[in-house]
Order: structure tokens, then C-alpha cells, then sequence
């Protein structure tokens, strides 16, 4: 699967979220408006912020989610090839690595740009509305009825329009009713007025504004402004007891006789906007209370609870809040069967444990007389020059791991077969620990240089810019291996102790690798490296622990192209989770090479 690809999948995770969480707060809120009204209480306020809700939770999540999880697009990490074959006609090409990337994603500002587009075209709709009533406001003359100055159309209303100062539009054809009709017309849009509904209105209209394509966010917007009738309905009758029998027939009447100018999305509270509405708003006059058995309510505020809950979970709510953090791909190596070399490992006897630079008093160096690779006459000739990055364990004579070599960096493919042979018979002063050799993991780089007539192989580590941001690593270790040194020498017994049976393993010795679990989050992208446009690469390496923890003072910088983004991934791999390595169905730890691509994308 392509970057894009798992891009598009967290951008449309993140899409799911939102609709099931408007969902699940607009159902939880229609159980809610029984029992509300059942208990005789105002059923709009409950709407308009379940409403906010719906709307205002998904967009935070949507602009947090460069803060929290910077776009990252997650592979699962492969371990580098076990051992380089040598041979006459070998040819050494280093193993593809799959790296953790870090990208600007093409497909949030795709979802972006169409979100604004439809955006804008609602809010062009809104405002011709807006243009048609502001005209036939303008077009309205001032009349009084029943002591009420009011704005006289030939055919809008009854309506209220604007807030604040909102005015009341009553048609033409209202004057020839009955002067009891005419009361309850006007009270009912006066309560509009009075209780502030333009302004719920106008949220309504601002919701679908800023998620046109949210249906749901619709359909709230809808059951809102019904419920803002039916309360205002609730509050006439009361006013006019009386007229219990008249007012269902004058919403008829008014439905027959209004007219709604074109391109007036819900702009403005009309007595009648639908017919649809006008048959609930008929039934809850006739049951103002839904709910009148104890059990019944106790029933619906349990299903109200039920949905929030849901809505608020971690699988909804919580991929909201960093919605477009990957998922770690799953890797195949975790699905596949044991390979041949696998098994041929776990058939070995087990080895001796192998100590880190940092966990011995001395490190292993390259005994006085030896020789390093030879230049390769080939290259030479042509002028080439490269450096190589090798990892290999120095077994306690001396001698080095045969299968244990692993080439981390080579600029050229003959460059990493020079060493990769020379290093089988080169031979090295043991690492020691309390005074006794042993086995230590190294990491050398070889700098292959031509020198005016001279061909010279550098292996001077610290001479070496290839390695200066893991020796930087290294001191740092040593020196909080130094503030733990006594604790150590305290349990010599303990980790004698342990043997091979907790010592960290190699990749090509467990069955299953270490892997990042699935949900994981990588490092921050450094602001810093962001704004200067920085693009760059670190591999580290670590020991994943048997309850998949990264174990304290493992970690390692081996190569990077810049500080900042090596404090990125040592403030990160501390926190990070991983699924365990895995020998005979059972947890081990296992030494990871893990590297992590920087890159910021221009679209």
C-alpha cells in the first residue's frame, strides 16, 4: 500500500468518525427530547447544543490533528538481511528499507480545498437569501395590527427576520382573518422574537455552512427548528387556552396561503415552514406528553446514555481528536511462517550474551598489526570513494561473528563486499567487563578515500563525520551508563544469572520480529525543521523488551542527518509500544534497526 494510499484511508477514517459521531449524538438527542418533553421543558436549547457539539468536536479534531500527529504514514519495520554472501561473482545490494515517513498529505488539502468549495457555495446560497428577504423587507411597508407595528408584504410571512432588532413580515391576506386568528399569529411570532429564535436560526444556517457535507448536521439543523415551533406552539396555547380547537386550523390555513421567497434557506422563523413539520408539530399538541410511565423514561434515559457513550468512545470520539493518525500497517513477516533461516537459528545452541559499548568498562578496539580491507583496485582506478557503516558482534577472542555482520550504509555495492570479507579475518581486542572479556555488538565505519597518489581505508570512528551522531549518541549513553555503574556491579550474580536467556537477540534469531503496534504514533516532525523546510533521515537503534517497551539507555543514533531530527526520535522511542519479538510462541528481546524518513511535500 502507497503512502497515498494509507493517507486517503486516515483523511476518510477520520470522515467515518465524524458522521458516526453526529450521528450518534443526533439519535441520543432525539431519546433526549422525550423525556425533556415529558417533563414539560423547552425542547430547543436541548438541539441547538447537541447541534454545536456535532459540529464543533469533529473540526477541532480535524485542525488538531498537525499538532498532534504531524501526517505520518507508518510502515511496519523489516529487518535488514541476517548476513552479506561473499562470493567470487557476488554482488552486494543493500536490502530496501521500509521507513517510517513523515509527509505533508496531499489528500488533507484535496479533503480541504472541497470542503472549502462547498463551503463557499453554501454560504453564496445564504447570502442571495439573505439579499432576497433584505428586498422584500425593503419592498414592505409599516402598518400596525392589533397594536403591533409590523412590515406589510404582498406575500411573505408570517416571519421574523434579523436578530437583534428583528422585524416581523406579515402578508397581505392576514388583515382579511378573523381578529382571534390574527392575535394568535401575532403572539406566536412575537414569542419567536422574545425567546431569541432568529439566532438559532442563523446557528442552524452556520452549521451547515461550516460542514456542508455532513447530512446529519442537516437533519439536527431541521429537528431544531421544529422543536423551536412546537415550543413556540407550547407557549401560545398557553397564552390562549381558549383557542385549543382554532390554532391547528389556522396552520393549515396558513399553509395553503404562505409563500416562501426562492433562494431563502431557512433564513427566518416561519409559523409554517414545511409540511412535514406541520404533522409533528400537529401530534405533539395532541400528546404534549410522550412519555407518562416511569419505566418508559427510565428506559429512554438509558438509551440516551447508551448513545452518548458511544458517540464519546475512543473508536469515535477519540479518532477525532487525532484523526488522522495511521494505523501501523500490518506487517507480512507477522503473518508468514517461519522461514528456512529462521529455523536453522533456532536449532543453534544458544550463545553467549553479547553487552553493548556503553554496558562494558572497556569497548572492543582493533588489535595493534591488523590490517583493514584493501581498496579495491577497480575502484580506484576509477577515481571512486565512499564510506561503509557496518554492525557486528567482537566475540570475547577476538575474533568476529561471521553471521552476525550486517552492512547499515555503503555508497557503493563493491565498497560494502571489501568489508564485509576483510572483517571475517580481522581480529580485535574483547571488550572487558569486570575485568573479563566479552562479547560486545560493535558499529564501525570504513572511509574509503583517495589521498592525492594515495589509496587509504580509514577506521577511525571518531575522525569520521559518517558517525558523529552516533558517537554523540554513544557519550551520552556511557554517561548515563556511568550514574547506573554501581547498580550493575551490585547484581553481578543476577545478570550472570539471566545467561543467554535474557540477553537481547538479533533479528536473524527470533521466528518473529519485533513490530510497532498497531495504533502507534510516531515522533513529532521539530517545528523548527518545518519552518526551515528541512528534510532528513535518522536510523536507531534500540532493544524492544519482552512487554514490547524500548529498554532504557538502548537507545542508539547510528546515522542522521541533522540533531534535530535525532532528538525527535530519543525523545519519542521511550514512549513508543511495540508487539514483542517472538521465539517458540514466547516474548524475547531483540536488538531493532529502525529508520525514520523526514520529508515535507509541496503539492
Amino acid at each position: 500500500m502507497s503512502d497515498v494510499s494509507v493517507t486517503w484511508t486516515v483523511v476518510l477514517t477520520w470522515l467515518g468518525a465524524s458522521l458516526a459521531f453526529s450521528a450518534l449524538v443526533g439519535l441520543s438527542v432525539l431519546a433526549a427530547e422525550l423525556l425533556v418533553a415529558s417533563f414539560g421543558r423547552p425542547r430547543r436549547f436541548l438541539w441547538a447544543g447537541m447541534l454545536a457539539l456535532a459540529v464543533i468536536w469533529p473540526v477541532l479534531g480535524w485542525f488538531m490533528m498537525p499538532r498532534i500527529a504531524p501526517e505520518w504514514v507508518v510502515h511496519p519495520y523489516e529487518p535488514p538481511a541476517a548476513a552479506v554472501a561473499v562470493g567470487p561473482s557476488a554482488v552486494l545490494t543493500p536490502a530496501p528499507e521500509r521507513v517510517w515517513t513523515v509527509s505533508s498529505l496531499s489528500p488533507v488539502a484535496t479533503v480541504a480545498t472541497v470542503w472549502g468549495v462547498l463551503s463557499l457555495v453554501m454560504a453564496g446560497l445564504v447570502l442571495r437569501g439573505a439579499m432576497v428577504l433584505r428586498r422584500a423587507q425593503r419592498a414592505a411597508r409599516r402598518d400596525v395590527l392589533l397594536g403591533e407595528t409590523v412590515l406589510r408584504t404582498q406575500h411573505v410571512g408570517p416571519a421574523v427576520i434579523g436578530v437583534g432588532r428583528a422585524s416581523l413580515l406579515m402578508p397581505e391576506w392576514l388583515w382579511e382573518l378573523d381578529e382571534r386568528l390574527q392575535r394568535l399569529v401575532l403572539h406566536h411570532e412575537l414569542e419567536h422574537r422574545r425567546a431569541g429564535d432568529p439566532w438559532l436560526v442563523w446557528g442552524g444556517v452556520l452549521a451547515t455552512m461550516i460542514t456542508p457535507w455532513n447530512p446529519v448536521i442537516w437533519w439536527m439543523t431541521q429537528r431544531m427548528r421544529l422543536a423551536m415551533e412546537i415550543d413556540c406552539d407550547a407557549r401560545t396555547l398557553r397564552a390562549h387556552p381558549d383557542a385549543a380547537s382554532q390554532y391547528p386550523r389556522l396552520l393549515l390555513l396558513i399553509a395553503h396561503m404562505r409563500h416562501r421567497p426562492q433562494y431563502t434557506p431557512h433564513l427566518a422563523p416561519l409559523l409554517v415552514p414545511s409540511a412535514s413539520q406541520l404533522s409533528r408539530r400537529m401530534r405533539a399538541m395532541t400528546s404534549p406528553m410522550p412519555l407518562k410511565s416511569p419505566l418508559a423514561k427510565l428506559a429512554v434515559a438509558a438509551i440516551t446514555f447508551g448513545l452518548l457513550n458511544a458517540a464519546c468512545s475512543r473508536q469515535i470520539a477519540g479518532n477525532l481528536a487525532g484523526p488522522a493518525v495511521p494505523q501501523v500497517l500490518p506487517s507480512a513477516a507477522a503473518d508468514s511462517a517461519v522461514s528456512p533461516a529462521s529455523d536453522s537459528v533456532a536449532s543453534q545452541p544458544s550463545r553467549a550474551g553479547v553487552y553493548f559499548d556503553f554496558q562494558v568498562d572497556k569497548p572492543a578496539v582493533l588489535a595493534p598489526g591488523t590490517s583493514g580491507p584493501r581498496y579495491p583496485d577497480s575502484l580506484r582506478t576509477q577515481g571512486v570513494q565512499g564510506d561503509v557503516l557496518v554492525q557486528f558482534v567482537v566475540e570475547a577472542n577476538g575474533s568476529v561473528r561471521g553471521e552476525s555482520i550486517k552492512v547499515l550504509l555503503a555508497q557503493h555495492p563493491e565498497l560494502a563486499q571489501t568489508v564485509v570479507t576483510a572483517l571475517r579475518d580481522m581480529r580485535f581486542l574483547p571488550a572487558m567487563r569486570q575485568q573479563q572479556p566479552m562479547a560486545q555488538l560493535v558499529q564501525q565505519p570504513f572511509s574509503f578515500r583517495l589521498d592525492g597518489s594515495a589509496s587509504v581505508v580509514r577506521i577511525s570512528a571518531r575522525a569520521d563525520s559518517l558517525s558523529r551522531a552516533r558517537l554523540d549518541s554513544l557519550n551520552a549513553a556511557r554517561r548515563a551508563g556511568a550514574s547506573a555503574r554501581p547498580a550493575v556491579q551490585a547484581r553481578p550474580a543476577a545478570d550472570s544469572a539471566q545467561g543467554a536467556a535474557g540477553r537481547a537477540l538479533f533479528d536473524f534469531e527470533v521466528e518473529v520480529p519485533a513490530m510497532f503496534a498497531p495504533g502507534s504514533r510516531g515522533p513529532a516532525y521539530p517545528v523548527e525543521a518545518r519552518a526551515r523546510g528541512l528534510n532528513g533521515e535518522v536510523l536507531a537503534q534500540f532493544v524492544v523488551d519482552v512487554d514490547g517497551t524500548v529498554v532504557p539507555g538502548s537507545i542508539r543514533v547510528l546515522r542522521s542527518t541533522d540533531s534535530l531530527f535525532s532528538a525527535a526520535v530519543e525523545h519519542f522511542l521511550p514512549s513508543a509500544r511495540f508487539t514483542p519479538a517472538r521465539n517458540g510462541g514466547q516474548p524475547v528481546k531483540q536488538l531493532v534497526q529502525q529508520p525514520f524518513g523526514f520529508e515535507t511535500r509541496k503539492d
